[in-house]
């Protein structure tokens, strides 16, 4: 294996399941690894933060592995050759404070963003916060779990957490952490995504105005009851 050394001075890749740069490349290491979901091998790409030294090899890995959705949660601190066109959709979370967590309401609103956009995604939902260990490990659960629950009727936050540090170590750093993913998976499965685009705004409005049914069996009605 060949180390590419960075900025960083420690790694938390694991060779079994770190992600091996391929082609027109001078080194093939770069601080990512595969992590499974329930129902899904390679389901998603955690990842360090691209450095200014690691910038090509991180792009490298979104062509090399057909990534179409980076997720970002941290704060913001070639050679001419002809390429097919792809659209990667980034998705950057601002509101994650490098120490302690995010008001699960928002995380969950941005959860939900990012999650209801699936079309076109083909390969793995690629990850990162800082180092890519601790916010990222929070996000990645928090998805897998959510639509394993869906599925089976239940969740397993323990063994899950154990598979994702099968493949990359120290995933979920912090009891904080720990705690934000089952107030966030709470919150999912009991509160309903009552968002509506604005767009969508106008015809829903009168959608619901015109509709024949008993007034006390209306959409409104039935929101402001939940």
């Amino acid at each position: 294996m060949s180390i590419k050394t960075t900025e960083t001075h420690f790694s938390f890749t694991d060779d079994h399941s770190r992600v091996v740069l391929k082609g027109d490349t001078k080194y093939d290491y770069i601080n990512a690894n595969y992590i499974d979901s329930y129902h899904k091998e390679k389901a998603y790409i955690a990842t360090q933060g691209p450095k200014r030294n690691t910038l090509r090899d991180f792009w490298h890995m979104v062509w090399q592995e057909n990534v179409c959705k980076i997720v970002m949660v941290t704060q913001l601190e070639e050679n001419r050759k002809a390429k097919e066109k792809r659209k990667v959709r980034h998705y950057h979370f601002t509101q994650w404070p490098d120490h302690g967590v995010p008001d699960s309401i928002k995380l969950v609103n941005f959860y939900r963003a990012v999650n209801n956009n699936n079309r076109d995604q083909h390969g793995p939902l690629l990850v990162h916060c800082s180092a890519g260990i601790g916010r990222t490990g929070t996000f990645i659960a928090i998805d897998s779990l959510y639509e394993h629950g869906k599925s089976v009727g239940y969740v397993d936050i323990v063994e899950y957490v154990k598979i994702m540090r099968r493949d990359r170590l120290n995933m979920i750093q912090t009891f904080e952490q720990y705690e934000a993913v089952f107030e966030a998976l709470q919150e999912l499965f009991t509160v309903p995504d009552t968002s509506i685009p604005v767009k969508d705004f106008c015809r829903y409005v009168d959608e619901q105005d015109n509709a024949t049914i008993p007034q006390n069996q209306k959409v409104y009605r039935l929101e402001f009851q939940t």
